[in-house]
């Protein structure tokens, strides 16, 4: 019993210790490391994907499956499910287009359309599409730090 209770008491200590550790490199992280951090762990230098969506919107659930290719400047997602089948989107820089198979139609995507629901979903055609760093969009600066 001696023995598991100063197991116990060992761990606690080192775990303070960790934690302690980990706050003080924290605090030292400027805004930019921190973003950097986030970037390194989410950002995607290029992908190539099958994808499901699952839209569900009073008591409807809408399943979208589709195709994704994305590197630094572009994307294509083109959805496979039935019934949009064939139906493109494609990210050229800052440039977004749509293509309805059944229109045979292409339709540039831009201003307050980037904002609108993509195929009805929650996710806008900026999110979906969107492939910059946060480093690259934003000017980072610590505003106040906690004491």
């Amino acid at each position: 019993m001696q023995k598991i209770k100063r197991f116990l008491l060992i761990g606690i200590i080192i775990s303070i210790l960790f934690s302690s550790l980990m706050v003080i490199t924290a605090e030292e992280m400027t805004a930019e490391e921190i973003i950097n951090q986030r970037d390194n762990n989410e950002y995607i230098e290029s992908i190539k994907a099958e994808a499901e969506m699952i839209i569900v919107s009073g008591g409807r659930r809408i399943t979208k499956t589709m195709f994704i290719l994305s590197d630094k400047k572009s994307a294509l997602i083109e959805f496979t499910n039935p019934g949009d089948r064939g139906t493109k989107f494609l990210k050229r820089e800052d440039n977004l287009y749509m293509f309805f198979p059944d229109a045979e139609d292409i339709v540039k995507i831009s201003g307050h359309m980037l904002n609108q629901g993509m195929m009805g979903s929650d996710f806008s055609y900026q999110d979906i599409m969107e492939s910059d760093k946060l480093t690259d969009l934003y000017d980072l600066k610590f505003l106040k730090k906690k004491s």
